[in-house]
């Protein structure tokens, strides 16, 4: 199976070329769909770097950028690639695995390391779930938190019957989407092994929207 790698590149100069490098270092066959603004640093180093990259007038939501890669992409699989984020050597394999040997499962995500003033130290274990494999209860869950980490895959054709990401929301797009395939009954896994690298940064979007975040997250679960 092929994987389709959402790299949504705006404000990411310093980190896009660590990212597509990366990517295709990845024992997993890859194909990096990179979304940034016309006349970027970031289109002129993915367009040196000879993967697919598609160019906006302006610098759209998260959701919007995701979209236009997915409706781009050609994989099987689509996985969530930040840019300041980094898969180790076989992270996008082992995802790629339970999709493939598990077809009750829709979506996975897996286990992360953070990086952070120089040290890798590993998450902490994702929000006291029972045990790693299919979750049996993962909707219930999901009314309360979200769980699923910084780089979820899933199959693309989820999209043909349950949409597309929510364009409006700035930091809970992701929330919404796995909330709406959990409620639809799609199987959601959870990898306990370690598949990228999350970098600590407080400039993120996250970081820089922390208000938002009760918000979005609220807006989810009614």
């Amino acid at each position: 199976m092929t994987i389709s790698a959402l790299v949504s590149a705006y404000y990411a100069e310093d980190y896009l070329h660590q990212r597509l490098t990366n990517l295709k270092e990845q024992s997993a066959e890859v194909e990096a769909v990179v979304v940034c603004q016309k006349g970027s640093k970031e289109a002129e180093i993915a367009k040196n770097l000879d993967v697919r990259v598609i160019v906006t007038p302006d610098i759209p939501t998260i959701g919007v950028a995701w979209n236009i890669a997915i409706r781009a992409a050609s994989g099987d699989y689509c996985v969530v690639a930040n840019t300041d984020d980094y898969f180790l050597p076989d992270g996008l394999k082992i995802l790629a695995d339970v999709l493939d040997e598990h077809p009750e499962a829709g979506y996975v995500f897996s286990n992360v390391l953070l990086a952070e003033r120089g040290k890798l130290t590993p998450r902490p274990n994702h929000g006291r779930l029972d045990k790693p494999g299919l979750i049996p209860n993962a909707h219930a869950i999901l009314k309360r938190r979200y769980f699923c980490g910084p780089m979820p895959m899933w199959r693309r054709s989820l999209h043909e019957r349950y949409g597309y990401f929510d364009e409006e929301y700035i930091v809970a797009g992701d929330y919404d989407w796995v909330y709406r395939l959990a409620s639809a009954g799609v199987g959601i896994y959870w990898l306990d092994k370690n598949a990228g690298v999350y970098r600590v940064r407080y400039d993120s979007l996250e970081h820089r929207n922390k208000v938002l975040i009760p918000v979005e997250n609220g807006r989810v679960r009614a």
